[in-house]
């Protein structure tokens, strides 16, 4: 009985012990639950749209333009939900030499109000490269007043125009027209003059032709024409390789200016050369070599007579002995070439020497002789005249010419014989 009381009991037991859990189980569920704080939920943050980067179309990455006046047409594709447009417009070579506008300032921007076109006018015929994005106004509170989406790549471009047409009107910070379409050569030395073919206007006003290499150099102007400047290098730039070309205007801080595009000039280094010259003068009559004559410094003037000269002629002209100082001023000799001078009374030959040399550093006297017309007339000296020895720039043949005024009074013809 035990036994089965104890295993009756067991067996309550068990039978009760799931209903025992079940009612705990069932008490931990029906507990009131415990307070919690209520949280207020956050207004929508309305961020930036996801705008994406235009595609560009025109002009294609590469081209080569040759259109003048130099007007883009800039065209791309639309990028939703973007209702405007922002086009960037980079130049090379144009604000400063051998550096992008947007190096030294901000690019030329262009906006646009939904259209995915826009049109601008470069500069020169220099590189360019365009960029573009997508931007979108305001329209919900939280927004900043324009969203912009990211750039497009940068496009690379450029001109070659050679443009023909007359130039707009310009001013501070305006195209004024310019092109430069060649030059009459591409490399010199310090002090040489060359031209610049293009188009210029037919005044300078305030145009500033240029050679640069990492500074702003000014270009003399010897000549100019619509067509065609004569420029000369300052004679104190150092060899190298430059840039050329021509501003709108002086440049000014915060301020676009235009140009007529540049090309490449080398400055090459001076080479040893002879640079044949006269430094002093000329003697004119008395006995051959100067002894008895008139000295005449180089620029100055001087009186004559028949008392001066050798003898008459019946073309009343009067013979006089004439004596010259010629110098080299390097240490090169002038040879193996031979060169002659000539001496001209105005525009007339009067004595030509011939088989000319000198030696490296030496200063020789010529003598010779020549018939002077009779009145006021320019005698003049021309040294190497037919270039027949290469010189030392910047002086080269620049310094081979030199004059004097004389007033030869008298009747200068035979059988006139002055007395000595």
């Amino acid at each position: 009985m035990r036994v089965k009381v104890s295993a009756g009991r067991v067996s309550a037991v068990l039978a009760i012990a799931p209903v025992l859990v079940f009612l705990a189980v069932g008490v931990a569920l029906a507990a009131p639950p415990q307070a919690v704080t209520k949280v207020e939920k956050a207004p929508p943050v309305l961020r930036q749209p996801g705008l994406g980067a235009p595609v560009q179309v025109r002009p294609a990455c590469g081209a080569v333009l040759h259109n003048y006046p130099r007007v883009l047409d800039f065209v791309w594709n639309a990028a939703p939900p973007s209702n405007g447009y922002q086009v960037e417009v980079d130049c090379f070579d144009c604000r400063q030499v051998g550096h992008w506008d947007s190096e030294v300032g901000p690019p030329q921007l262009v906006s646009t109000s939904g259209a995915t076109t826009a049109t601008f006018t470069f500069p020169g015929d220099n590189k360019g490269r365009w960029r573009v994005r997508g931007t979108q106004t305001a329209s919900a509170p939280g927004m900043s007043a324009i969203q912009a989406g990211p750039w497009s790549p940068w496009c690379a471009f450029s001109f070659k125009t050679g443009g023909t047409l007359g130039p707009p009107p310009g001013g501070p910070g305006q195209n004024c027209g310019i092109n430069l379409a060649s030059l009459s050569k591409s490399s010199g030395f310090a002090g040489d003059t060359f031209e610049m073919n293009g188009t210029w206007g037919p005044t300078q006003g305030t145009k500033v032709p240029c050679i640069n290499k990492g500074g702003e150099n000014h270009l003399q102007v010897v000549a100019w024409t619509a067509a065609k400047l004569t420029v000369k290098i300052p004679a104190a730039l150092g060899p190298g390789l430059y840039k050329v070309g021509v501003y709108c205007e002086e440049l000014q801080p915060g301020i676009t200016t235009f140009s007529s595009g540049w090309k490449d000039f080398e400055i090459l280094a001076p080479k040893p050369m002879p640079d044949i010259t006269s430094q002093k003068g000329i003697t004119i009559g008395g006995a051959i070599g100067g002894a008895g004559g008139k000295f005449v410094p180089w620029g100055g003037s001087v009186v004559l007579t028949e008392a001066d000269a050798m003898h008459g002629s019946p073309n009343s002209e009067c013979a006089f002995n004439l004596s010259y100082d010629m110098v080299n001023l390097t240490g090169v000799p002038t040879g193996p070439a031979k060169f002659l001078n000539r001496v001209r009374a105005d525009a007339k030959v009067v004595s030509i020497q011939s088989m000319l040399s000198l030696a490296a550093n030496e200063t020789r006297q010529i003598n010779t002789q020549a018939y002077l017309p009779i009145g006021k007339h320019t005698l003049s000296l021309w040294l190497d005249n037919d270039n027949d020895v290469a010189e030392t720039p910047p002086n080269g043949e620049s310094n081979n010419v030199f004059r004097i005024v004389y007033d030869l009074q008298g009747k200068c013809y035979e059988p006139y014989n002055p007395k000595r």
